[in-house]
């Protein structure tokens, strides 16, 4: 049997949305992805799968993959991997990741100081102990969160906050310009540019109308909250990015925002909520965002490992 690599297509959301789902499902107990937002995280303003994406293929079959993304200032290089459980499947991850690295040195404007960053099911133990052997180690745990969205008891808004719907024609800037505050690069899998923004609030299929949120004090933007249908629950919102003005934190726009939130999942007559939560964290509340969202009675779905290595030998 041989294996070898090939680059990506832009017919490869299928094909990466499949072994991305194998792989989660396997160790977490449901899929990813959807295939509709797989194809807006693979196409975007600044990802382009030829350059980005490598496939790995036993006499022709393709049975693994990666995508990796690098955003301004090019001092992060996220790898997302997609290797379901089969023969052989360390040596798989091995040449993965070796290419994964290569790929991101590769970028043009990546920085000597960059590092390179996975994030992995915890439950994977294989995919972790190869990751540990290139030089990754663990800087960080992601948590999916879930509550159910009925009888709430929401707190009061300050008179001075205002929460209007978020609408891309008018708060595109605006809310941008919170999420750049709210998630530098170093801390966060969410951190976007402003084109890869606009991309997905324009096309992204699960950011429906009326559920992302803006906050004002005034005429000065304090919060965003940017939710889409959550794919793999049925009846339920994602809250995605949730990120406060550093000069209004721990002033209640976080959760007013969040209680919001879950009331406008529950006049779509949804169920439950989710989030994912970072630790260490950036965005609204830092390392305590975790322990806000579990004191209103979030419970964990699943977690996930944060791996991380220098990109480049440091002497």
């Amino acid at each position: 049997m041989r294996l070898s690599i090939r680059p990506g297509t832009l017919g490869d959301a299928e094909t990466f949305t499949r072994l991305a789902n194998d792989h989660h499902e396997a160790f977490t107990g449901e899929p990813l992805w959807s295939l509709e937002e797989m194809r807006a995280v693979l196409v975007t303003a600044t990802a382009d799968p030829t350059r980005d994406d490598r496939y790995v293929e036993r006499d022709g079959e393709t049975i693994a993959g990666f995508h990796t993304r690098c955003y301004e200032p090019f001092d992060v290089g996220r790898i997302d991997l997609a290797i379901p459980i089969q023969q052989d499947r360390s040596t798989i991850v091995g040449m993965l990741v070796d290419s994964a690295i290569r790929v991101l040195k590769g970028r043009p404007r990546i920085l000597p100081e960059a590092i390179a960053q996975a994030t992995i099911p915890t439950e994977d133990q294989e995919l972790l102990h190869v990751m540990r052997d290139h030089g990754f180690n663990l800087t960080g745990r992601l948590a999916l969160l879930e509550i159910a969205v009925g009888g709430l008891a929401h707190p009061p808004v300050s008179n001075e906050l205002t929460i209007k719907t978020f609408d891309v024609s008018e708060h595109l800037d605006d809310g941008f310009s919170i999420l750049d505050q709210s998630f530098p690069t170093a801390g966060s899998n969410w951190y976007l540019v402003r084109d890869d923004f606009e991309h997905m609030m324009r096309n992204d299929p699960t950011a429906l109308t009326g559920l992302s949120l803006m906050a004002y004090r005034g005429d000065e933007p304090v919060g965003v909250c940017v939710n889409f249908v959550d794919t793999m629950r049925p009846l339920a919102g994602h809250i995605g990015m949730l990120g406060v003005a550093r000069s209004a934190r721990r002033q209640g726009v976080g959760r007013a925002l969040f209680f919001e939130s879950l009331a406008r999942f529950a006049q779509r007559g949804w169920t439950h909520a989710r989030l994912t939560t970072i630790t260490p964290a950036s965005g609204v509340g830092g390392e305590d965002a975790g322990g806000f969202f579990r004191s209103v009675g979030m419970t964990t779905v699943y977690d996930h490992d944060i791996v991380s290595r220098p990109l480049f030998s440091r002497r």
